[in-house]
């Protein structure tokens, strides 16, 4: 998605102190079987943000895993909603996005501030320990998201499966007030990870943690509605003159009725 990269790229550098989020809202998260649902994708922050359109260049996946097996999310290129689905059986539907990757160049004051606003220790004391806090942030990046659906009302095992996304937050169970989940990169547990919940009564205070040794971590939501899951993962890279760092983001996004 060219165009979208570049609004991206925007957004990074006019805000420093805090990278924007970017997930999947759809216009209902219990559709009834049969029911149409629009899926839209989000950039902003906070749980306020601003509808992308599809873009089927930009996009490496979009679709829903539930009980019938996988299938991808329909839709207009050009369009906002992104996607269209009718799921057709109870139970719960996944829908998992994932881009391609895409560049920016960050100058090294924002780029300091952003590492330290989304928890990016290990980056930020290797430009220190190599002399390079002054330098650009040079940064390849993709987005990763995720939303659960509950059909018919119904959860069950099918929320709790891995997508295969490169950088995955899956739930230990269906939404409930008190809440476990396990960030997974590339299918194995993510160590250290800072992970944020946030509805839009959150704002910019939302509840985070670390992952433990198994990629886990435990949240305790304090109100029903819906809410947001996201982590940030950042490595060297060694191989693309165009970037110093490759970042992934991960979201996942769900609804919590009343306290379970």
């Amino acid at each position: 998605m060219r165009a979208f990269a570049g609004l991206l790229v925007a957004l990074t550098t006019v805000v420093p102190t805090h990278a924007h989020e970017f997930w999947i809202e759809p216009s209902r998260y219990e559709p009834a079987p049969g029911e149409l649902v629009k899926v839209r994708l989000l950039v902003g922050q906070d749980l306020q943000g601003e509808g992308v359109p599809r873009n089927d260049v930009w996009i490496e996946r979009f679709d829903t895993i539930g009980a019938g097996g996988a299938s991808q999310v329909v839709g207009l290129d050009g369009s906002d909603p992104a996607g269209l689905l009718r799921p057709d059986h109870d139970g719960p539907l996944v829908v998992a996005y994932a881009s391609l990757p895409s560049y920016v160049a960050i100058d090294a004051e924002k780029f300091e501030a952003y590492l330290g606003a989304e928890g990016l220790d290990a980056p930020r004391q290797a430009r220190a320990k190599a002399g390079t806090r002054g330098t650009t942030g040079r940064e390849r990046f993709s987005r990763c998201a995720k939303t659960l659906l509950a059909v018919g009302g119904r959860t069950g095992p099918g929320a709790t499966a891995p997508a295969g996304l490169a950088l995955e937050i899956v739930p230990e169970s269906g939404p409930r007030s008190t809440m476990a989940f396990r960030v997974l990169d590339h299918g194995k547990p993510l160590r250290g990870v800072l992970v944020k919940a946030r509805d839009r009564e959150s704002g910019r205070e939302p509840l985070q943690g670390r992952t433990d040794a198994g990629g886990r971590i435990v949240f305790t939501l304090p109100r029903p509605g819906s809410w947001m899951i996201n982590a940030v993962h950042m490595v060297p890279v060694r191989d693309d003159p165009r970037a110093d760092w490759e970042s992934t983001w991960a979201s996942l996004t769900f609804e919590l009725r009343g306290r379970a």
